[in-house]
């Protein structure tokens, strides 16, 4: 298992925001984030696609900018469409990159076959598996991202139910076993290139594992797979957070500290919960969670490594970076 020392992280996907919403430029942002105490950032897959020249360059100047801030990537996430084969996801429009585990093994055996190919970050020889996998090869290159720019984690998340198939039902039962082999393979693979694997509990209700029940199904059937507990996410199904903690404390690998508001605090996007509800984001530590009991018993309980803060849906990104920073910091170090 990949161990970090603790750290605090935001998303780059906030720093963005920040710039646009503040009307500075994203390097800018990236020194004040640095600023704040954060030394990490979560980085989302799709700013890491480079196909062609123009595309790489981009991808080259993005990686420049958040190291010359005196910022690491501590995880790579990336949304993906492993829950319906070929035979029973015809008529659906898949959300990311799907999974056929035939196609994935031949590849990896090809891979195998070929001379320093995991650290060829968009080189043709990768292109070309491109085609020939009909996505699958996302699996590899996920994991030789990570490889290449010397990120330690990754967090898959493995897709959404199309058809809101109910839990327990066999429709139901054949998407989450596509996920769970599809995860399983990528952990297999990972795990090759000293490569951490988590999920999280994701806050949609078409995701099998957006409540610890979910989540569980998936750690039960992969060793290998670790938790990137995020605190807000199960108050959006419903769920006492620290029920589910004591349920997944013994895999949590990386932690999302994230807090929610009842009401909206900045002009903030709302989150319609499965219930009827709507929650707003909130900077850690000035929501309705009790971050600073969770905190607490993480760290009781052994965990010393990443605390992402994250507010998707902010009005003030740069304001919230700033708060969670202050909030966050004295206790994690503590």
């Amino acid at each position: 298992m990949i161990r970090m020392e603790a750290g605090l992280s935001t998303f780059y996907e906030h720093v963005v925001e920040a710039a646009a919403q503040s009307e500075l430029p994203v390097s800018e942002v990236l020194r004040k984030v640095r600023g704040y105490g954060f030394t990490y950032l979560e980085l989302d897959a799709a700013r890491l696609r480079a196909n062609n020249y123009l595309e790489r360059h981009k991808v080259a100047e993005l990686i420049k900018e958040i190291r010359d801030a005196d910022l690491k990537i501590s995880c790579i996430y990336q949304t993906m469409d492993f829950g319906y084969r070929k035979k029973r996801r015809e008529s659906f429009e898949g959300d990311g990159p799907s999974f056929d585990k035939d196609h994935a093994d031949a590849a990896r055996r090809e891979m195998h076959e070929q001379e320093n190919w995991g650290n060829r970050f968009g080189t043709s020889h990768l292109a070309s598996l491109n085609e020939k996998l009909q996505g699958t090869s996302a699996l590899f290159d996920l994991v030789d991202l990570a490889v290449s720019l010397d990120v330690p984690r990754i967090m898959p998340i493995p897709g959404f139910l199309k058809k809101n198939e109910k839990r327990g039902t066999e429709e139901y039962e054949h998407v989450v076993e596509d996920m769970i082999e599809a995860v399983a393979f990528l952990c297999e693979y990972a795990a090759e290139k000293d490569i951490d694997v988590v999920m999280e509990d994701f806050d949609n209700e078409k995701a099998p594992f957006a409540d610890s029940e979910g989540l569980l199904r998936f750690l039960n059937a992969i060793p290998e797979l670790g938790v990137a507990f995020d605190t807000g996410n199960f108050l959006y199904s419903g769920e006492d957070v620290f029920r589910a903690y004591d349920r997944l404390k013994g895999r949590i690998r990386h932690v999302h500290l994230k807090d929610r508001s009842e009401t909206s605090m900045n002009g903030d996007q709302g989150l319609h919960c499965p219930d009827g509800r709507v929650i707003y984001s909130a900077p850690a530590g000035f929501g309705v969670l009790h971050l600073d009991e969770i905190v607490s018993r993480l760290q009781a309980d052994g965990y010393n490594g990443i605390y992402a803060t994250e507010h998707f849906g902010s009005g003030k990104q740069l304001e919230d970076m700033e708060f969670s920073a202050k909030w966050a910091a004295p206790r994690i170090f503590r």
